[in-house]
């Protein structure tokens, strides 16, 4: 089926519409993509009578961070930069960081320029992924308050982990559900020094808030004084993991 293209009227800009009537999605066409995006924005927030929910952008679109944060009063739910072979500058990467408010979500795929370092610390963020993320430091990791903390690749090892976990332990970030991390040097004993940890066998099933799923075949159980239990399982591959109870879970 052919798609048909339509012109409709968009505050006062008469803008060509392309309709795909085989996939159910339309298009629209502008000359000057970064007004183009501005005035639909406008238009569709006018029409349905709300504000921007969330952002996806690569660098070349990092100016609408504070164009969202300046045409609105409520902050945005979810922050995505997308695109794998970006490598952002310090400045960029400091501003994504800093200055996008999401009150939920935070996903950053771009590569972060060599040597970067992020010295302030973290907005509170329900759920931060980062998948270069060898920048991050013990230190940042124990300014982060989120729910749940992903890193695909990180330079953190595992005598960082023990002093996050002892973080954890003493009442550090109470509000998180999981943590995920690629480490570097895996080392069980240095991990766990100077914590009691019980070895758990048996399947068990997670399910983060954010609907993430683990499957645990075994796992090391800590428990903090006011009687939350955190699982924490690791992968050959480096990855550790820690889960923290009650979550949805299925035993098997």
């Amino acid at each position: 089926m052919t798609n048909r293209t339509r012109f409709v009227d968009m505050n006062g800009q008469n803008v060509a519409l392309t309709v795909n009537e085989e996939k159910g999605y339309l298009v629209t066409h502008w000359e000057d993509e970064v007004n183009g995006v501005r005035i639909l924005t406008d238009y569709v927030t006018q029409l349905f009578n709300i504000d921007v929910l969330g952002i996806t952008f690569n660098r070349k679109h990092i100016w609408m961070i504070d164009w969202v944060n300046n045409r609105q009063q409520s902050h945005v739910r979810s922050v995505n930069c997308e695109a794998w072979k970006d490598t952002l500058t310090e400045d960029e990467l400091s501003h994504i960081l800093r200055d996008c408010p999401a009150l939920l979500e935070t996903v950053i795929y771009s590569s972060p320029p060599p040597k970067f370092q992020f010295r302030d610390n973290f907005r509170q963020i329900d759920y931060l992924s980062i998948s270069e993320g060898s920048w991050v430091t013990i230190d940042n990791l124990l300014t982060m308050t989120g729910r749940e903390i992903m890193m695909f690749k990180s330079s953190l090892t595992s005598i960082d982990i023990n002093t996050f976990l002892k973080h954890w332990l003493a009442g550090g970030n109470p509000r998180l559900k999981l943590f995920s991390a690629k480490t570097i040097n895996f080392d069980l004993d240095a991990l766990f020094a100077d914590i009691n940890v019980v070895l758990v066998e048996g399947l068990r099933q997670y399910t983060s808030p954010f609907q993430i799923k683990y499957r645990f075949s075994f796992g090391y159980d800590l428990r903090r004084e006011d009687g939350v239990t955190a699982t924490v399982f690791y992968r050959p591959d480096g990855e550790i993991i820690i889960a923290v109870w009650p979550e949805m879970i299925c035993y098997q």
